[in-house]
C-alpha cells in the first residue's frame, strides 16, 4: 500500500514584484503616451470606470499605487464641469420669435459594446493587451512589436484550431 499523504490545501500565493510602471515622469513623451492611453481606456469603458480599472492594474502589479492615484486624478480632471443652469427665457419679452436660437444637446461619446449594460463594463483580452503595451511604452520599456504580432498570429491559429476541434 502506498502511504503517500496528499498535500494539504495550500493557498496559491503570488509574490508581487515591483510594479512595471512605478512612477510617471513629467516629459512630453510620457505625457502624450499617458493621455493616449487614457483616451483609449475611455473609448473602451467610460471615464467613470477608470479609477476602478487603475485599481485593478495596481492590484496585478502593472502600475504602482502612486501611479494609480495620479492617473485617477488626471481622469477626474477630464470630467466636464456640471452645466450651469440657464436662465429660463420668457417668451413674452422676445419680440421676434425667429431670433430664438437653441443649443443642440451636447453629443456625448457613448461607445458601448453590444453586450454591455450601464453598470457592468468589461475589457476584452485584446484591450488589456493594448493597455499592457501602453504601460510598457509609458514605463520606457522597449518592446519588439514583431514579437507581439507573432504571438497574436499563434494565438489566432490556436483559437481557430480549437474551433475546428470543438465542431467535430
Amino acid at each position: 500500500m502506498n502511504d503517500q499523504s496528499e498535500p494539504e490545501d495550500e493557498e496559491f500565493v503570488v509574490e508581487p514584484g515591483p510594479p512595471v510602471l512605478e512612477r510617471l515622469t513629467i516629459d512630453s513623451r510620457t505625457n502624450m503616451a499617458t493621455m493616449r492611453w487614457i483616451g483609449f481606456l475611455i473609448e473602451q469603458t467610460s471615464l467613470e470606470a477608470l479609477p476602478e480599472l487603475f485599481r485593478y492594474y495596481s492590484s496585478i502589479g502593472w502600475i504602482s499605487e502612486e501611479v494609480e492615484v495620479h492617473l485617477s486624478m488626471i481622469a477626474e480632471g477630464l470630467k466636464a464641469p456640471e452645466p450651469e443652469e440657464e436662465p429660463e427665457l420668457i417668451y413674452e419679452e422676445v419680440q421676434d420669435q425667429n431670433l430664438l436660437v437653441t443649443k443642440p444637446a451636447s453629443k456625448k461619446r457613448t461607445k458601448k459594446r453590444k453586450d454591455d449594460s450601464d453598470d457592468d463594463w468589461k475589457m476584452t483580452p485584446e484591450d488589456h493587451i493594448k493597455s499592457w503595451l501602453f504601460v510598457l511604452e509609458i514605463a520606457g520599456i522597449e518592446t519588439d512589436r514583431n514579437q507581439w504580432y507573432e504571438l497574436r498570429r499563434k494565438i489566432d491559429i490556436l483559437e481557430s484550431g480549437l474551433d475546428e476541434y470543438v465542431r467535430i
